[in-house]
């Protein structure tokens, strides 16, 4: 007779390592859909479906920008990003640049 060393434990240790590896995927696979953080929980607070909103501007924009030109939007937006912060340089004119981004394909 032909009998492995092991006494035939190798296919009970892989069913072993395998049901190991599987529970460990499965552990995970369900903190990522149940209980990993949703992209807006940063924030806080009720949160409100979009078809829940019964405001007469679901878009955000302040009241007293709602018949704004685009020119007086944008800087609002601008401000509210806090752009400034990436577009100028320490001491600096605002949005004039001088600090450099080091990405993939350049600078």
């Amino acid at each position: 007779m032909n009998e492995s060393p092991a006494g035939g434990r190798a296919p009970r240790y892989l069913l072993i390592v395998g049901a190991a590896v599987l529970a460990v995927v499965l552990i995970a696979f369900l903190w990522m859909v149940v209980l990993a953080p949703r992209p807006m929980d940063f924030a806080g607070g009720r949160g409100v479906a979009l078809g829940d909103y019964r405001s007469a501007d679901p878009t955000g924009v302040p009241l007293e920008l709602k018949d704004a030109s685009l020119i007086e939007r944008g800087e609002y937006l601008a401000r509210a990003a806090d752009c400034a912060a990436c577009h100028t340089s320490e001491g600096g004119v605002p949005y004039t640049g001088g600090r450099a981004f080091v990405l993939p394909f350049g600078t």
